[in-house]
């Protein structure tokens, strides 16, 4: 799953740069590696600021919420560059904590929550609403069974 789950953070990234008319960011549609690597690295501190949410539920939920952006960016990183090493990384990475922090969870949830909440934001123009990334990743974690 985490070919595909890459490859369709990389095009949600690209359909939303053409709703913001970003979409000539160096002829790939995508920001250049270094403004996706430091978005990354502010991403990593607030998955870890989401662990200090003091109710469990919300606390995981959150979490997966900002997940989605560390595989977002990291996607999005290792396809401008050519390279695919920060995206496993990440995956693993972000599973560890949110198991650290909340009890079991699994690299496919992570991933869930990833395209529930980028393919909300890719679906059409002006699409960042909290409340509702947050119901569509509850509902994608729920249909893992």
């Amino acid at each position: 799953m985490a070919e595909d789950t890459r490859s369709q953070l990389v095009a949600d990234a690209r359909q939303i740069a053409v709703y913001r008319n970003h979409a000539t960011y160096n002829g790939t549609g995508l920001q250049s590696p270094d403004v996706l690597q430091a978005k990354y690295e502010a991403e990593i501190l607030e998955l870890k600021e989401a662990a200090l949410i003091v109710s469990q539920h919300e606390r995981w939920l959150h979490m997966l919420h900002e997940t989605s952006d560390v595989l977002y960016y990291a996607a999005c990183r290792d396809a401008q560059a050519g390279e695919i090493n920060l995206y496993p990384a990440a995956l693993r990475e972000c599973t560890q904590l949110l198991i650290f922090h909340t009890g079991h969870v699994t690299p496919d949830m992570v991933e869930a929550a990833a395209l529930a909440k980028y393919g909300y934001r890719a679906s059409a123009p002006g699409m960042k609403n909290e409340e509702v990334e947050l119901r569509l990743i509850a509902e994608a974690i729920g249909q893992l069974g």
